[in-house]
C-alpha cells in the first residue's frame, strides 16, 4: 500500500506494528494503533479460531476513536482488508474504498463452514463500501482468483501497485522469500542440496555455508537474482511480474489463497508450482530449471504488465467516488 498512500500524503495513515514504523521511517504521518486485525498462521494454514480471537481487539475503544480522528474531515476512507476502516467510514458518513488483492476473502481459510462463513461476513462488508478496488490484473490475466465479481458495488483491477524495477543479475542464484524462518515452504536442507545458489531472507547473520547467503531485505536482493521461490503471497507474486522474475511458487497446502494465486502463475505461464510435502532437490532444481524456460512469456507478460499504475488508478478511483 505505501506507492497508494504516498498519493495522499497530505493525509494521516492508521497503522500499527511494523507497518507503522515503517511508515513513519518513510516521512508518511502515521496514527499507530493496537493490533486490530491479523490472520493467525501456522504450519498447517490458517488457524480460524485465533483469528477470530485475535481479530476481536478491534472492538476496543482507543482503536476506534483513533481511527476516527484519523478520518475527521476526509472526503473518503481507503480501507487497506481490514473491515475496521469500514465501519468508520459508515459511521461517519464518508466514502469508502477497499483496497484488495481478490475479492474472495474466504480463500483464505479451509474447510466448508469456515469459508462459508467468512464468505458471508465480507459479502456484508463489500455491501457497505462504495468501491472496490482490486490490485490485479482484469481476467482472464488475473493471478489471484477473481470471483464474487457479480454486484452492485463499482469494482475494478487497477494492477499492481510494484513499479518495475531492474539490476544485475547473478547467474545460477536465486532468491527465496520468507525462507530463513522455521515454517519455510522450501527446507534449508534441500536448498543446500541444490546445485544452484541462494539469497534467502529473514535470517539476517546467520551463516549459510558456500549455498546460502542469508540476508535482511530479501526485496532488495530480488533484483540481483536470476529467480525468485516464493510461497504464494500476492505482493512477492506482483513484484517478480515487474521484476520479470521467473518464480517457483511453493504454497502451503492449506493455505488456499497462496495456492490459488500458484495456479494464477502456473496458468499464466509464468513460474511453476510445486508441493512442499513432495519437495526435495531433484523437484526443486527441475522446478526450476522449467522456470527459466519461461522467461520469453515473462518478458510478453512484463510488455503488459507496465502498462498499469496501481497506485494511480486507486486515486483517480478514489477521487472520482468523492464527486458522486
Amino acid at each position: 500500500m505505501l506507492p497508494v498512500i504516498k498519493r495522499f500524503r497530505e493525509r494521516e495513515v492508521v497503522s500499527y506494528g511494523a507497518g507503522a514504523k515503517f511508515l513513519s521511517s518513510r516521512g508518511i504521518k502515521v496514527r499507530e494503533i493496537p493490533e486490530p486485525y491479523n490472520l493467525a498462521i501456522d504450519e498447517e494454514g490458517v488457524d480460524w479460531v485465533r483469528t477470530v480471537i485475535k481479530s476481536s481487539k478491534a472492538a476496543n475503544p482507543r482503536i476506534i476513536a483513533t481511527s476516527i480522528l484519523a478520518a475527521k474531515d476526509s472526503d473518503i476512507v481507503i480501507v487497506d482488508s481490514t473491515p475496521l476502516g469500514v465501519a468508520v467510514g459508515k459511521m461517519m458518513g464518508i466514502k469508502t474504498l477497499f483496497v484488495l488483492n481478490q475479492i474472495d476473502p474466504s480463500t483464505f481459510f479451509s474447510g466448508f463452514f469456515t469459508r462459508k462463513i467468512t464468505e458471508r461476513f465480507f459479502m456484508q462488508i463489500f455491501s457497505s463500501v462504495d468501491g472496490i478496488a482490486i490490485v490485479d490484473f482484469p481476467p482472464p490475466l488475473n493471478i489471484s482468483p477473481a470471483k464474487r465479481l457479480n454486484t452492485n458495488i463499482p469494482i475494478r483491477f487497477v494492477g499492481p501497485t510494484v513499479r518495475p524495477r531492474g539490476g544485475k543479475e547473478e547467474k545460477g542464484r536465486g532468491a527465496v522469500v520468507g525462507g530463513g524462518t522455521k515454517n519455510t515452504t522450501v527446507p534449508l536442507s534441500v536448498l543446500k542440496k541444490s546445485k544452484y545458489k541462494y539469497f534467502v531472507g529473514g535470517g539476517a547473520g546467520k551463516n549459510g555455508g558456500s549455498k546460502i547467503k542469508f540476508v535482511k531485505n530479501i526485496s532488495e536482493y530480488m533484483r540481483r537474482s536470476e529467480f525468485c521461490i516464493l510461497h504464494g503471497g500476492h505482493t512477492s507474486i506482483m513484484e517478480c511480474v515487474m521484476m520479470k522474475k521467473p518464480m517457483v511458487v511453493a504454497p502451503l497446502e492449506n493455505y488456499t489463497e497462496r495456492v490459488e494465486n500458484a495456479q494464477g502463475v502456473e496458468r499464466l505461464g509464468l513460474g511453476v508450482r510445486v508441493n512442499p510435502r513432495w519437495l526435495d532437490e531433484n523437484v526443486l532444481d527441475f522446478a526450476i530449471e522449467k522456470s527459466l524456460s519461461l522467461k520469453p512469456n515473462l518478458k510478453r507478460f512484463y510488455s503488459f504488465a507496465k502498462k498499469f499504475d496501481g497506485a494511480k488508478e486507486v486515486e483517480k478511483f478514489a477521487r472520482n467516488l468523492c464527486k458522486t
